[in-house]
């Protein structure tokens, strides 16, 4: 019996599963992922030692001792983590500072405020944060020799492969050719160090290389050859973990940061490129979503504040806000603009323009309990869900809706959101990031059929059917939502 790990590396949590080669799980396991460096003007860090390669460590130890078996018979191993994320080493392999997340937002501040930002389309590419280092850490970037984001650091550590998946060659930006499939040497001679390599672009199935003896040693394991998938990053695994696979699949992941997603065919396992919408592409990625972890401890958060810091400017208050939703903010002329999510509290500390919203007080309708925040924070999930369905072009129908992620453990949530949305609900066992890491391992080295497995989690699902009463209810509060969306609009309030 030959058997798969994958583990993935969450902002929140390190999550790892192994399943057997017929692909029923046999353990899991988690350890927490220490709260990122935060810092002033976007500062979004992981030190790639403390929050990578530790809870990597900790994870697949614990799942190799929950399963004696995996000693001998552990036949490969996926990785998936956060991403995009910017990490520079040198010639040893050893980081040069800690790596940037995708929420920091210092190189697109930077960026905007130099000319040259044609090619910036957002904060986590990686020619704006190459000109980043280069112009706050020369030393550093004079010395890099390679670069990573999370996955592809784990999997040279364990390996010594410096490979790269589609998906995350894609986010990276200009400085990757998507119709040659290579890098630009232009925009690679304008932002990179001259000696600095770019990874081996591959699939996120293909075999990076053979787990060092060292490290099979270190964790016990017998077995003669321990394959390491290129892996890649978190998105795409938690879609297969929620059990999407064939054409017209829509799925809602709540993790870090939730994303809505529908496959305009079946998923491509050798390749499984996706991007934003294009026609060509197999995944359109129809809206990212607030994680609702990150809301309630902002809610828990804001309603805290001190006394003496209500008379907070709006721009004081905005970067408070960023700073607990660990969120990107961009800044215009000067003036700090971030996601604002005053839309949870009826408080006399936010600004005066949206206490005068009576119509955005009678759609809160929360008291200050933790029950009632935690629900409003589902419900208006579940509004901006279908918000971005309704915005979607063509409309499409979509039954049922796939949900994944830590959000919807609780029977409780999905309800909520088959209410809100008015559609079914399925919410399939094992939905965990890791899972999908491992299912998509196991398809690509023969062991089973990705696709009728998939269907066999969803036959095996919990489906959740919207409540009529809560129904009609969630169909006023979403026309109201509407309006008070319109509202902020014409007041010139960034809201999402």
């Amino acid at each position: 019996m030959a058997l798969v790990a994958a583990i993935d590396i969450g902002t929140t949590n390190t999550k790892g599963c192994i399943i057997r080669d017929d692909s029923v799980p046999l353990a899991f396991s988690s350890v927490p992922t220490p709260l990122p460096n935060l810092g002033t003007r976007g500062q979004r860090e992981h030190d790639p030692i403390l929050h990578w390669w530790k809870p990597f460590c900790r994870t697949f130890q614990d799942l190799i001792d929950k399963i004696p078996e995996a000693r001998s018979d552990l036949a490969a191993i996926y990785v998936s983590g956060v991403w995009p994320t910017f990490l520079l080493v040198d010639q040893l392999g050893v980081p040069l500072n800690n790596a940037l997340l995708y929420n920091d937002s210092r190189a697109l501040l930077y960026q905007l405020s130099q000319d040259n930002t044609t090619d910036c389309v957002e904060g986590f590419e990686w020619a704006p944060r190459f000109r980043w280092w280069k112009a706050t850490r020369p030393e550093q970037w004079e010395r890099a020799d390679r670069v990573h984001t999370t996955h592809s650091y784990l999997v040279s550590r364990l390996t010594g492969a410096y490979v790269i998946d589609y998906h995350t060659a894609l986010a990276t930006g200009s400085l990757y050719n998507e119709i040659t499939g290579t890098w630009s040497d232009i925009v690679t001679a304008e932002v990179c160090p001259q000696g600095l390599t770019l990874p081996t672009v591959v699939g996120p199935t293909d075999i990076a290389g053979v787990l060092s003896r060292e490290l099979c040693d270190q964790f016990g394991l017998t077995s003669p050859k321990v394959l390491v998938a290129a892996g890649t990053g978190d998105t795409f695994v938690s879609l297969i973990s929620a059990g999407m696979a064939q054409a017209g699949d829509t799925g809602l992941y709540g993790g870090t940061v939730g994303h809505l997603v529908r496959l305009k065919s079946p998923v491509d396992l050798s390749v499984a490129r996706f991007n934003r919408g294009r026609d060509e592409d197999r995944i359109t990625w129809l809206g990212m979503l607030p994680n609702i972890g990150k809301q309630l401890e902002w809610c828990r958060n804001i309603l805290q504040v001190e006394e003496d810091s209500q008379n907070l400017s709006w721009a004081e208050l905005n970067t408070q806000l960023s700073d607990y939703l660990d969120l990107r903010s961009r800044t215009f002329d000067g003036q700090a603009e971030a996601p604002l999510y005053f839309e949870y509290v009826n408080d006399e500390r936010i600004p005066p323009i949206l206490r005068e919203s009576q119509s955005l007080l009678n759609y809160l309708d929360l008291s200050h309990s933790r029950v009632d925040l935690v629900f409003s924070v589902v419900e208006y999930l579940g509004l901006r869900t279908k918000l971005f369905l309704a915005n979607s072009s063509p409309a499409f129908a979509i039954e049922p809706l796939l949900l994944g992620g830590g959000v919807f453990r609780t029977e409780a949530v999905s309800r909520v959101m088959a209410s809100v949305l008015g559609i079914t609900c399925l919410v399939l066992e094992h939905a965990e990031t890791s899972l999908g890491g491992a299912l998509l391992l196991g398809h690509a080295l023969g062991y089973f059929d990705l696709l009728e497995v998939q269907a066999q989690r969803r036959d095996r699902g919990s489906a959740f059917v919207p409540q009529q009463g809560l129904t009609e209810r969630f169909e006023k509060r979403y026309d109201l939502f509407c309006k008070v969306r319109d509202r902020l609009k014409r007041a010139d309030i960034h809201v999402h």
